[in-house]
């Protein structure tokens, strides 16, 4: 409605209609006083003049209506505006994909939108608890950080168990209230809005204030504002989940390519000690029959066991390499965990040696056999022990792995990895074994081996662990049980 209506001529209002029946019959009296008998002159007269009165007093009643109607029309006006200038600072959060920079702006748009002393934003977390990541105003450190349960949430638990707003006129009076937070806020009245989105309750927006009660009309307008921040939550949220998943992808795809590529790896690698089998077999041979004729040297003869202890030695390294990447059907067979480790650590000590890093083994020799798929086995020591290689490339001069095997009890035996690195940060070690969990920068791991490691020793029976402080370095435990079932074996792909 246009204010200024009320004051322009020839407007007619809801009174407009009764004050000119008044006004009419005023006149009519006045004028058959002034030309009727003298003896009813002066009653006429006094009804006039009480109608004209009359008259006078009806429109002071409307114009102190139309002056009310006119004050609320304008704080209508303004509220619209309020509302109006929040809806565009939302609509620029739409765009931030960050829900904290949404929570900070809300609460901060709300504060000023219902005159509060006081808003926080309390969000539920999915476990029927819900957490006020969010507040503005004073005494705002009270409620910041806070974890509820629903059901002991107090207004905020009833406002999202219903659906619906509460308005709070007495905070002292209303059981639904916690009251030891009345005493720290210094508040008297509250009003609380549910968050809600397409899933059903994100939160709620919370607003107090001392003194003066909210109304139903404040009700509405922190609900519509409510409704637009539970939209850009929202948006937020389905933004993280796609970057996350986008990430996920990404990792896939480079593990894909990984697993092309050691495919074409083990071929080549296949191919070259093939032909590598042949010449060393003539060294071998051409050498052990050299260094047994009597004419020779004890120098000379030293020499060709010297030729022959490498050329062995070489044999054994690729012995091992295509052990490593021939596919065979996993099987279960009875074996020493001690040769596994052997095999193992002769196939990376010359790359470890390069990089300054010692491998140091204490093998218990009195191990029992036990049931292994020997290359699933193998790949896990080779996983753990490539990986604090890596932990340790540049943080320090040389570096040692040790690896120690025992008996953890009588049916189990125990390996351990331990190395002198950098160690985990404590936030990690819950999630190494988490399948595409990485701190290596892009393209430098999967994120797959420990995961791996992981399914392989379970397949077993048996149990693997970390334990690592930072400085101190990173021990990985792998406990197998002794078994002597043989037979084929889960795939490690599982």
């Amino acid at each position: 409605m246009d204010t200024k209506l009320l004051s322009r001529p020839g407007y007619f209002s809801r009174h407009s209609i009764p004050t000119l029946g008044i006004a009419g019959i005023a006149v009519i009296l006045f004028s058959v006083a002034l030309w009727g008998p003298e003896d009813i002159r002066t009653p006429l007269y006094l009804g006039a003049a009480i109608l004209i009165m009359l008259m006078g007093l009806r429109q002071r009643v409307a114009t102190a209506e139309n002056l009310k109607l006119s004050s609320h029309l304008q704080q209508q006006q303004l509220d619209f505006n309020r509302l109006l200038e929040s809806s565009k600072v939302i609509a620029s959060m739409l765009y931030k994909h960050r829900a904290e920079d949404i929570h900070a702006s809300a609460v901060k748009i709300a504060h000023g939108l219902v005159q509060a002393d006081l808003v926080a934003l309390p969000i539920c977390n999915g476990d029927g608890t819900f957490t006020y990541v969010e507040s503005y105003g004073r005494r705002a450190e009270v409620l910041r950080g806070h974890t509820l349960p629903m059901n002991e949430g107090g207004l905020c638990g009833w406002v999202a168990k219903n659906h619906q707003p509460a308005v709070v006129d007495d905070l002292r009076s209303d059981p639904r209230v916690i009251q030891a937070w009345v005493d720290q806020l210094d508040v008297t009245t509250a009003l609380v809005v549910p968050l809600m989105g397409e899933s059903g309750i994100i939160g709620g927006i919370s607003a107090f204030r001392r003194g003066k009660p909210y109304h139903a009309y404040d009700a509405k307008l922190l609900t519509i504002f409510a409704n637009q921040v539970g939209v850009a939550i929202e948006n937020a949220r389905n933004y993280t989940a796609l970057e996350n998943q986008l990430k996920e992808l990404k990792r896939a795809q480079a593990q894909l390519v990984h697993a092309e590529r050691m495919t074409a790896i083990g071929q080549l690698i296949s191919g070259i000690a093939h032909e590598l089998n042949n010449p060393l077999t003539g060294i071998l041979g051409f050498s052990e029959m050299l260094k047994d004729q009597p004419e020779l040297d004890d120098a000379t003869r030293r020499d060709l066991g010297q030729i022959h202890q490498e050329a062995d030695r070489v044999r054994r390294i690729i012995q091992n390499m295509q052990h490593f990447v021939h596919k065979e059907r996993p099987s279960r067979i009875l074996a020493n965990v001690n040769e596994a480790v052997i095999r193992t650590i002769a196939l990376i000590e010359y790359q470890f040696r390069g990089q300054n890093i010692a491998l140091v083994s204490h093998l218990d020799p009195r191990l029992p056999m036990t049931t292994l798929d020997v290359q699933q086995i193998e790949q896990v020591f080779l996983n753990i022990l490539l990986n604090a290689a890596q932990a340790m490339q540049g943080t320090r001069q040389a570096g040692e792995i040790t690896v120690t095997t025992g008996l953890e009890h009588p049916d189990r035996i125990a390996i351990s990895i331990r190395d002198n690195g950098p160690g985990i940060p404590p936030q990690y070690l819950s999630k190494v074994f988490e399948p595409f969990f990485t701190t290596k920068e892009v393209g430098e791991g999967t994120g797959l081996g420990l995961s791996l490691s992981y399914g392989i020793v379970k397949q077993h029976g048996g149990k693997i662990r970390v334990e690592s402080e930072p400085g101190q370095g990173t021990c990985f435990v792998i406990e197998l049980p002794i078994s002597k079932e043989t037979g084929p074996a889960e795939s490690s792909a599982d």
